[in-house]
C-alpha cells in the first residue's frame, strides 16, 4: 500500500507549477500560433476557391468574347471578299465591253477599208477595161 506523504504534496505542488508555467508561456503561445495558421491556411483555400471561380468565369467571358470577335472578323472579311468579287466582276463586265467596243469598231474599220479597196479594184478594173478597149478599138 501506498502511504502520502509530504513528498507527494509536494511532487503534485511542482507538477501543477510546472503545468500552469509550461501552459503560459508554451501551450497557450503555441495553440494560439497554431489557430492562427489554421485560420489563415482555411482562409487561403477559401479564397483560392472563390479566385478559382473567378477565374473560371473570366476565362469563359474572355473564350466567348473571342469567339464572338472572330465570328464579326469572318463577317468582315466575306463581306470585304464579295465586296472584291462585285468589284472584280464589275471591272470584267467593263473590260468586255471595251474590247466589244474596240472589236466593232475594228470590225467597221476593216469593213471600211474592205469597202474602200473593192472601189479602187473596181475603179482600176474599169481603167484597165477602158484601156484594153482603147488598144483593141486601135488595132482595129
Amino acid at each position: 500500500m501506498i502511504y502520502p506523504d509530504w513528498t507527494l504534496a509536494a511532487c503534485s505542488a511542482i507538477f501543477i507549477l510546472t503545468w500552469i508555467a509550461l501552459s503560459r508561456l508554451l501551450l497557450k503561445p503555441l495553440l494560439q500560433v497554431l489557430g492562427e495558421r489554421r485560420a489563415r491556411t482555411s482562409g487561403v483555400f477559401d479564397h483560392a476557391e472563390e479566385y478559382a471561380a473567378s477565374f473560371q468565369t473570366l476565362v469563359e467571358t474572355y473564350e466567348r468574347k473571342i469567339k464572338e470577335e472572330k465570328q464579326v472578323g469572318f463577317k468582315l472579311a466575306e463581306k470585304l471578299r464579295n465586296e472584291a468579287l462585285s468589284e472584280r466582276q464589275e471591272r470584267l463586265r467593263s473590260a468586255r465591253d471595251e474590247a466589244d467596243s474596240m472589236l466593232n469598231e475594228a470590225k467597221e474599220e476593216i469593213q471600211n477599208e474592205l469597202e474602200a479597196a473593192r472601189q479602187q479594184l473596181r475603179r482600176e478594173s474599169e481603167e484597165i477595161a477602158r484601156v484594153i478597149s482603147d488598144r483593141v478599138l486601135r488595132v482595129s
